[in-house]
C-alpha cells in the first residue's frame, strides 16, 4: 500500500480535527461543571483574573452595579448585551473562592471568558440592556449578601472572535454595629460605627422594617423621649440607594418601660439601721400635802 502526501495531509487534518473536538469537549465539560458545581473551578479562575471585557466593577450612589468595560471593547461596531442573574448561595464549585477570601469584602468580583457557544444559557428575564458605552450602570435592583452572575456578550454573532465574559459578583452592605444608646434626661442619644458603602441609616419601630421612624445620613441621632412613648426597642439598618443591609440591628432604649429593668444593674436594698430607743427622763414625784385636821374635844389637851 502506497501512502501519498495527500493521504498524509488528510491524516494530519483528521488528527487536528480530533484534537480540536477534544479541546471543545473538555471546555464544555468545564462549563457544565461551572453550572453544577465542580471543586476544581478555582484553578481556572485563578489563571483568568485579567480575562474578559470587564475592567472594573463599582457601586453607584444609588446602590447599583456599574461595569467599566476595557478600552478594547469601546467601539461603535460592538453592541454588547448584558445579562445578570441572582444566586442565593455560591455554587459548590465556587466555594473555594469564598473560603480563600477572594469573594469577601463589601464588593468582590471575579471574571473569566468563555466562547459564545459555550457560555451558560441566558434567560430572557436576565437581559438588562445593550450598550456601546465605556461605563455601564446595570439598571436592576440588587440585594446585599447575594451572588450575581453577570454576562456580557457581543450581539453581532458574525464577529466570531468575541467571547462571553462571565463575572461572579457579590455586594455586602454590612449590618450596623457598635450601637450605643445613652439617656440624656429628656432625650435618648444613639451613636454607631459607620458602615462601608452606606449613605444613609434607617430606623424602624419593628424588626420587619414595616414602620419607618426616621432616616439620617449621620452616624449619631437624638430622639426626644416624648416621641418614643410606648417604644422600648428600635431597629436600624444601613442603606445606599435601593440597596440595604439584609440584617437589622436591634437597639435597646435606656430607661424606657420594660427595658430599664433588663439593662440597669439591680442594686440590693440595704437594711435600715436600728436606732436604740432611749426612754424620756422620769418626772420627779411631788409629795402630796394633806391639810391639817382640826383639834377634837376628845383629844387630850396639852397644858399651856
Amino acid at each position: 500500500m502506497i501512502i501519498t502526501k495527500e493521504d498524509d495531509g488528510a491524516r494530519i487534518g483528521d488528527l487536528w480535527a480530533i484534537a480540536r473536538r477534544t479541546w471543545q469537549i473538555a471546555l464544555l465539560s468545564f462549563v457544565i461543571s461551572l453550572i453544577t458545581g465542580c471543586s476544581e473551578i478555582s484553578v481556572f479562575l485563578g489563571l483568568a483574573d485579567k480575562a474578559g471585557t470587564i475592567q472594573d466593577l463599582t457601586l453607584t450612589e444609588d446602590g447599583r452595579l456599574q461595569v467599566q468595560l476595557k478600552s478594547s471593547t469601546r467601539s461603535k461596531n460592538l453592541n454588547m448585551a448584558i445579562y445578570i442573574s441572582k444566586m442565593e448561595s455560591l455554587p459548590s464549585g465556587l466555594q473555594l473562592l469564598d473560603n480563600s477570601g477572594d469573594m469577601e469584602g463589601p464588593l468582590a468580583f471575579k471574571s473569566f471568558d468563555l466562547p459564545n457557544s459555550m457560555a451558560p444559557s441566558k434567560k430572557e428575564e436576565d437581559f438588562v440592556q445593550a450598550t456601546q458605552d465605556h461605563f455601564v450602570v446595570i439598571e436592576k435592583d440588587i440585594e446585599s449578601d447575594n451572588y450575581y452572575l453577570i454576562e456580557i456578550k457581543n450581539r453581532n454573532q458574525s464577529v466570531s472572535r468575541y467571547k462571553t465574559t462571565v463575572t461572579l459578583a457579590k455586594v455586602s452592605l454590612a449590618p450596623v454595629s457598635g450601637v450605643l444608646a445613652i439617656d440624656n434626661d429628656s432625650s435618648v442619644h444613639i451613636s454607631w460605627l459607620p458602615s462601608t458603602f452606606a449613605k444613609d441609616y434607617e430606623f424602624f419601630k419593628d424588626e420587619s422594617a414595616s414602620e419607618l421612624l426616621t432616616t439620617t445620613s449621620e452616624n449619631v441621632l437624638d430622639f426626644v423621649k416624648a416621641d418614643l412613648k410606648g417604644i422600648d426597642q428600635l431597629w436600624v439598618r444601613a442603606k445606599r440607594g435601593k440597596l440595604h443591609s439584609r440584617t437589622l440591628t436591634p437597639i435597646l432604649l435606656p430607661n424606657m418601660p420594660g427595658v430599664a429593668e433588663a439593662i440597669d444593674p439591680v442594686i440590693p436594698s440595704m437594711p435600715t439601721p436600728t436606732v436604740p430607743q432611749v426612754p424620756p427622763p422620769s418626772t420627779p414625784v411631788t409629795p402630796t400635802k394633806f391639810p391639817e385636821r382640826a383639834s377634837s374635844a376628845l383629844e387630850p389637851q396639852m397644858p399651856p
